[in-house]
């Protein structure tokens, strides 16, 4: 999720807290939300996690390492790419008519914005056919 109003612009923790709970707040409903999130510690590795909710309810979530010798970037595209293999396999998957994937990662979607044919990193392919919405 990209917030425009400049929230990860600020160090205060409750004013980035508010004003990404105001731009949620103005998103239409979904049947199911993707979170993500990916990131790496010098010296111990990287560890990419990631919650599905349906229907507003938790319904799974999943952290795992993704590497020792990886950037953020890579972090960040095994956590998005673990959720959304988890979301294929939901039971009645395709009785859910709008998936929304959220990210903390400006590089991942600007990357995944340019289209498959853009996508040069072997990160990103693996993610196949995806546009913005």
């Amino acid at each position: 999720m990209i917030v425009k109003d400049g929230s990860s612009d600020t160090s205060d923790p409750a004013a980035r807290l508010t004003t990404a709970t105001r731009a949620l707040a103005r998103l239409s409903p979904t049947d199911i939300e993707l979170w993500t999130d990916g990131s790496v510690a010098p010296g111990v590795g990287a560890g990419a996690g990631f919650a599905i909710y349906v229907q507003g309810l938790l319904y799974s979530t999943e952290a795992h390492p993704a590497g020792r010798e990886v950037s953020d970037f890579r972090a960040e595209a095994v956590a998005m790419n673990m959720g959304l293999a988890a979301i294929n396999i939901i039971q009645d998957f395709h009785s859910h008519h709008s998936i929304r994937v959220l990210s903390d990662c400006q590089s991942l979607i600007n990357t995944l914005s340019g289209g498959p044919a853009r996508n040069q990193t072997r990160s990103a392919n693996q993610f196949g056919y995806i546009y913005p919405l």
